[in-house]
């Protein structure tokens, strides 16, 4: 591994970046990538002789060179989003082709080579970062544990209770530390050998002797205890040591002496003195703990803004390697695309033809067929006019014979054997033994057919023995009739074979006719197969798949799944996507403008309905008015005040007899109200005088009840002496107190009933008047 993977992590937050680890790369490997920059760099050399030669052709034609230009200036501006990654912002090849320009198999090989190069080299300018930032690690790690270090013994001088950092690194970040093994992971006793026996004892004896002349070393010991090992007092040690008390202070002031006295001042001056410097040495202790401490805070928090700005620019170089291996990927996938056709185009060639080579001999072959069946086909006519010759001249053939006779002689010229079948099986077993081979054709051959003329022959020489000659035919007769009959089934036989064989071939050759078109339809078919893999092809190669990086926002794709499917999405420009929507824009507040003023519309249909219904409600209320005038009954007193020429003296008058009628109410509450008020005041005397009597009879209550419970504790032991008298006369006290008891209740009953109807008799009597 040329670079091992690690990890670097901050002090504080949970950041964590990782370098890329990288093998080292083969010779093979760059041999290849300067074989393709050497070769890319021939090509831009071609290309600027190329626009040298027709640089002047594009200027003399102005529009297509302002065209030219114009299109290279907007691919500079979108060249990120053309490039289809930000590789652009880590390295830069110049010898890289653009996405647009990739249309052969070389072309997309030596982009793969250029794409590895570029990713290996975005992974080698991150690694140095990664170092660097390493480094800085380490030497802030250094200062820290050195402040950390400085600090522990300010809080050892001034006994404070805070803690310092402990800062390091670990595993992830050093992975070489897992092979490292320490004393304390050893859980046995360790091997040693007896040389380090030997050298181990030899050590210990040197450190006896050397601790040995220490000890005597009286000089040295007291330099250790005394002043820590130094020759020279410092500053924290000189504050250390107290100043030492007089002996006279022991004493009582009062026996001091004046120089004693002085001496004693000069002792509480040193001690102040040294008080202030202690303190004074604590506060600089003390802001140096806090510097040291601000300063251990600001390293950690700088460098983990260092670190996160690492972590983005390591996302920005992740994106920028997986866009790089995406396009690599796709590449990849075109050649084996393109390779795929090719290999399919290369079979579909070599199956076209072997199809014509089939399709020409099979030609060849139904044209030799042809031939032959034209040539049976005109020895079958011949023989078909000679049968017909045979049927018509043999009535002539019997001359000397009646007609009767002559039509007898015909119907045994006629009979035949039966010896078709055998005849037409042997062909079609020479027809069957033809089609096994394509392109060759087997007439039955004289062998089978001399087979079958035998048995034909046994037959008719039973058929034509004198056995079955009639009685009345003659010998010579007869005989000249078996020659006949003989003859005509012979060219019957001949016929009928040659007719078999006919059918056969005409069979055959239509089949070898359909073979013939199937197979121009299958080479027509494969021909189309090729030219669509060739368009196909052709294409592929200018259909070029690119990779583009787009804006958040800008991709109006749902992504339902994990990988959303672009088949049927487009790439447009973003001005057409503004135009439309500044179009549907315009459209949608052209509809809101009719849709307004159709509101506006229905909104004066409505009021004019309403004010419509409004006069139709009025006409109805003045219809009736109108009815209830005419319904309307005129009494008197309508017909004096209609026949009162002076309304207002009438009014006048009216309002005068009113106003005597309220004077009159008015007088009249006023002597209700005494006449109330003096019942009341009479009233309120005898509650008071009820009240009073009710005290003195509660009083007389309490004085009886006690009197009674007097009586009750003397007469409870001799309630049966108790004379009869005595007890009637308490009997009549409890009567009579009952009974005032109940008397008072119902006077007080009376007495609310008196005060309410008083309340009632002064809320009637206030005046009420009425509002015609």
């Amino acid at each position: 591994m040329l670079v091992k993977g690690c990890s670097l992590k901050s002090f504080v937050s949970n950041v964590k970046v990782s370098n890329y680890p990288m093998r080292k790369r083969s010779e093979a490997e760059l041999k290849k990538i300067e074989a393709v920059n050497f070769q890319r760099c021939l090509q831009n050399i071609e290309n600027n002789i190329r626009k040298t030669f027709f640089e002047p052709e594009l200027i003399s034609s102005p529009p297509l060179f302002d065209n030219l230009l114009e299109n290279n200036n907007n691919a500079e501006n979108n060249y990120f989003s053309t490039c289809g990654s930000l590789a652009s912002l880590f390295t830069h090849n110049e010898f890289l082709l653009s996405q647009f320009s990739l249309a052969t198999k070389v072309q997309k090989k030596e982009q793969i080579i250029l794409l590895k190069d570029c990713v290996y080299k975005i992974k080698e300018k991150f690694n140095a970062q990664f170092n660097d930032m390493w480094n800085i690690k380490v030497q802030e790690i250094k200062r820290i544990n050195e402040r950390c270090t400085r600090m522990k013994k300010i809080i050892k001088d001034l006994d404070l209770n805070e803690n310092t950092i402990e800062v390091g690194v670990d595993s992830d970040e050093e992975p070489d530390r897992i092979f490292d093994v320490r004393d304390n992971e050893i859980s046995v006793n360790k091997y040693i050998s007896k040389e380090e026996r030997i050298k181990s004892e030899i050590k210990r004896k040197k450190d006896e002797e050397k601790n040995s002349t220490n000890i005597d070393n009286n000089r040295g010991h007291a330099l250790d205890v005394m002043m820590g090992g130094k020759l020279e007092a410092s500053y924290e040690m000189e504050l250390n040591y107290d100043i030492q008390k007089p002996s006279f202070m022991e004493k009582p002031e009062i026996e001091w002496s004046d120089e004693e006295c002085k001496l004693a001042k000069e002792y509480e001056k040193k001690k102040q003195t040294l008080q202030e410097e202690r303190d004074k040495y604590k506060k600089i202790l003390e802001a140096e703990f806090k510097k040291l401490q601000t300063l251990n805070q600001e390293t950690i928090s700088n460098f983990d803004e260092k670190l996160q700005q690492l972590f983005q620019y390591k996302i920005k170089a992740d994106m920028a390697v997986a866009q790089e291996e995406l396009k690599m990927m796709r590449l990849a996938a075109s050649i084996s695309i393109s390779d795929e056709m090719e290999a399919k185009e290369h079979n579909l060639l070599n199956e076209l033809i072997q199809l014509k080579e089939e399709k020409q001999l099979s030609s060849s072959f139904i044209s030799k067929v042809q031939t032959e069946l034209d040539t049976l086909r005109m020895s079958y006519e011949s023989l078909v006019s000679e049968d017909k010759y045979l049927d018509k001249t043999f009535r002539k053939e019997f001359p000397e014979l009646d007609q009767f006779t002559v039509d007898f002689l015909y119907k045994l010229f006629k009979k035949r054997p039966q010896v078709q079948r055998t005849l037409k099986a042997v062909i079609d077993n020479q027809i069957s033994l033809a089609e096994e081979n394509r392109f060759e054709l087997r007439v039955p051959s004289s062998l089978a057919v001399n087979a079958v003329g035998h048995s034909v022959e046994d037959t008719l020489n039973g058929l034509d023995s004198l056995e079955n000659k009639p009685e009345k035919i003659l010998v010579e007769t007869w005989s000249k009739l078996v020659t006949l009959r003989r003859g005509k089934f012979e060219k019957e036989q001949q016929l009928k074979s040659k007719a078999l064989v006919l059918a056969q071939i005409n069979t055959f050759l239509q089949k070898k006719k359909e073979y013939d078109s199937e197979l121009k339809s299958r080479i027509e078919k494969t021909s189309e197969n090729i030219q669509k893999i060739r368009d196909e092809r052709l294409q592929f190669n200018l259909n070029i798949e690119v990779q583009l990086l787009l804006k958040q926002g800008q991709v109006e794709v749902g992504i339902c799944d994990l990988v959303p499917d672009y088949t049927e999405c487009i790439l447009v420009h973003r001005s057409v996507v503004e135009n439309l929507n500044s179009t549907i824009k315009a459209l949608g507040q052209t509809k809101l403008a009719s849709m307004r003023e159709s509101k506006d519309f229905r909104k004066g249909i409505h009021l004019l309905e309403w004010q419509l219904k409004e006069m139709l409600m009025q006409a109805e209320d003045l219809q009736t008015v109108a009815h209830d005038l005419q319904l309307l009954k005129v009494t008197k007193e309508l017909q004096l005040y209609l026949s009162d020429t002076d309304q207002k003296l009438s009014k006048q008058q009216e309002i005068d007899t009113l106003e005597n009628t309220l004077e009159m109410y008015k007088k009249i509450h006023q002597r209700s109200i005494k006449d109330k008020k003096r019942v009341v005041k009479a009233l309120r005397q005898e509650i008071k005088e009820k009240v009073d009597a009710n005290d003195c009879l509660k009083i007389d209550l309490q004085e009886i009840a006690v009197s009674v419970e007097e009586r009750r504790n003397v007469n409870k032991g001799d309630d049966a002496t108790v004379d009869k008298e005595e007890k009637e006369k308490k009997m009549i006290e409890i009567i009579t107190r009952r009974k005032l008891v109940d008397l008072t209740r119902a006077q007080s009953l009376e007495i609310n009933l008196l005060r309410s109807e008083a309340v009632n008799l002064r809320k009637s009597n206030f005046p009420i008047l009425l509002n015609d």
